[in-house]
């Protein structure tokens, strides 16, 4: 695929919320080999280029995380694809919205049994974390990290995740360190969605929870929430420049395989008329989120005969 192919499928996907991340995802696959090819003559040959992928939000979030941008601001544009880049949930939505796993094993259904509908109108949802799931510290994504999601995610005194599930759960538990069992005082149609970008993203508890014992009042400001993130998904931050830009690598030891675009530029860009100038210059791979009005994008399709809005 030529770089103006990979620029017009981009930014053709780029309008639907999450499907030019699931674009970046979809070739998702081991490591490459950091040695130089051998070529026929004994020489080694050049590394291949990166493959790089500049996109553009419309916004510049004001912490890396959607749950609290929501909670607070009402959510910037662009941050829940920032999100889906840096992390992962326990499932995920497929382009036809349909549940696939993640860092867990298996969807939570009851044919499986992993969804379990009780005599007394309670029910259980159990998830089993996959052995290679890793935060991007290299530490193990545990049960315990779960459990610890949950307790600051329901706690009165913080209130900063405002999922209305919360209100129908019992309690969870850590059966072994990569199993946990939520019990529910009913039945809720969306269960499986609890540890996704819906509720919230899983937590690092290594990173976190000695300052929410500490003084949780301090936990939104903590800089994990930015210049220190550390997610789970097929990015990781390498480097975040106010008012300017963000810059992801490919994670390494993502859980479904690493991504074959080596590095992700994310650029604030607020005036619809720049982002417009910058894609019909080149500048601009991908739109992510709400970008720019009909009107704008119909003068774009004017000016960009190689490209489809």
């Amino acid at each position: 695929m030529s770089e103006q192919q990979l620029r017009v499928r981009l930014w053709t996907r780029g309008a639907a919320v999450g499907l030019a991340v699931l674009t970046v995802l979809a070739g998702c696959s081991a490591p490459a080999s950091p040695v130089a090819p051998v070529a026929g003559n004994g020489e080694q040959r050049p590394p291949a280029a990166k493959k790089r992928v500049v996109a553009a939000v419309a916004d510049e979030p004001p912490i890396l995380n959607y749950t609290l941008n929501r909670a607070g601001a009402g959510g910037e544009r662009g941050t829940t694809e920032l999100d889906m880049l840096l992390n992962a949930g326990l499932v995920v939505a497929d382009e036809q919205n349909q549940l696939q796993p993640q860092l867990a094993e298996m969807v939570p259904t009851i044919e499986n049994g992993l969804w379990r509908l009780l005599p007394d109108g309670q029910m259980e949802t159990t998830w089993r974390i996959r052995p290679n799931a890793r935060w991007h510290d290299g530490t193990p994504i545990t049960a315990e990290d779960l459990v610890f999601t949950l307790a600051v995610g329901t706690d009165a005194e913080l209130d900063f995740v405002q999922y209305p599930a919360y209100g129908s759960i019992e309690g969870i538990e850590a059966t072994d360190s990569r199993t946990v069992t939520v019990q529910w005082r009913s039945p809720f149609i969306a269960a499986d969605t609890l540890f996704t970008t819906d509720a919230a993203w899983p937590f690092p508890k290594h990173v976190l929870e000695a300052t929410y014992l500490e003084d949780k009042n301090k936990l939104v400001t903590h800089p994990y929430w930015s210049v220190d993130y550390v997610g789970t998904g097929p990015f990781r931050l390498r480097e975040w420049v106010t008012g300017s830009h963000a810059t992801l690598e490919a994670n390494d030891q993502y859980v479904l395989g690493r991504p074959k675009i080596d590095e992700m530029v994310v650029r604030f860009i607020r005036d619809p008329n720049t982002l417009i100038a910058n894609i019909l210059a080149g500048e601009v791979d991908v739109n992510l989120g709400r970008g720019v009005s009909v009107e704008e994008a119909t003068q774009a399709k004017v000016q960009w005969a190689d490209g489809r809005l």
